[in-house]
């Protein structure tokens, strides 16, 4: 009865700011961490929550994940006519943009059999998006097979090409963007969202030609504790963008545009817009 009370006012209303840690300690002893939560965002976009697990307890209790970003990437898509979300995970991002805006060609990469599965479910649990379409495969510098390490049930989010946790492995595909558009045929993304946890600087390589033709704006979490096990750094992909006529840049607290500044270290997204836009 009480967790039935619970998803009701989960599905009407926010919680307060404050008492998160308060509410897991009464979930650990009332066994509810595990259990799938509904959560409305406020935009039409529902989503399965679970406490047990990092990112879906941001959202079941706060309302979203990576507050700022969130917004200043919704406005963004505003006037786009193709987002790639790459990493998409649970959805969060490309099921908002797929539901607001449905002139907007979306695709979702994400080659995690595990966080595949919640981004599924969680593309059932919402009405239909024609416009959104799930790609089940990793993107990297070129095409080949890798493992990729899954991160605990706590955090989801964290599966890597990096040999870097000790949980399940997988094989997964891997394909340079470049090769994958090509391949495909597919629209050229106005905006190309990443968070891979470290292979940023492997896609990115893997396209290059659509970065130097189309210029796409980029959206990148930067964290040298990942990216430097696969070969890359924050400065090093910085510099690389800013050389092909790219601007840093990193969202203030106030929500406006400030140059990127990289000992911020992790940067949960920085944004790199063509300087002749």
């Amino acid at each position: 009865m009480l967790q039935q009370l619970i998803q009701w006012y989960i599905g009407r209303f926010p919680f307060p700011h404050r008492g998160l840690k308060y509410f897991i300690q009464l979930a650990k002893r009332q066994q509810w961490m595990d259990i799938d939560f509904v959560k409305p965002l406020g935009n039409g976009v529902q989503l399965h929550c679970k406490l047990a697990e990092h990112i879906e307890r941001q959202i079941l209790w706060y309302g979203g994940y990576e507050l700022r970003e969130t917004k200043w990437l919704i406005q963004e898509l505003a006037t786009a006519k193709c987002f790639y979300d790459i990493g998409a995970n649970i959805g969060y991002y490309a099921l908002q943009a797929a539901k607001l805006y449905p002139q907007l060609t979306v695709k979702a990469f994400e080659p995690s059999p595990v966080n595949l599965n919640r981004l599924q479910s969680n593309v059932q649990l919402n009405p239909p998006l024609p416009n959104l379409e799930i790609v089940p495969l990793a993107i990297g510098k070129e095409k080949q097979t890798l493992t990729l390490h899954q991160s605990g049930a706590d955090n989801r989010g964290m599966a890597t090409l990096a040999n870097t946790l000790t949980n399940e492995t997988f094989d997964v595909a891997v394909i340079g963007l470049g090769e994958w558009l090509s391949e495909m045929n597919a629209p050229i993304p106005d905006i190309i969202k990443m968070d891979i946890e470290g292979a940023e600087w492997l896609a990115l390589q893997g396209m290059e030609q659509l970065i130097d033709a189309y210029h796409p704006t980029l959206l990148l979490e930067l964290d040298d504790r990942h990216l430097q096990a696969l070969g890359g750094s924050a400065k090093h992909i910085s510099d690389w963008l800013e050389q092909k006529g790219y601007e840093a840049f990193q969202i203030a607290a106030w929500e406006e545009l400030i140059p990127l500044d990289l000992s911020s270290q992790p940067i949960d997204m920085a944004i790199f817009k063509f300087a002749g836009e």
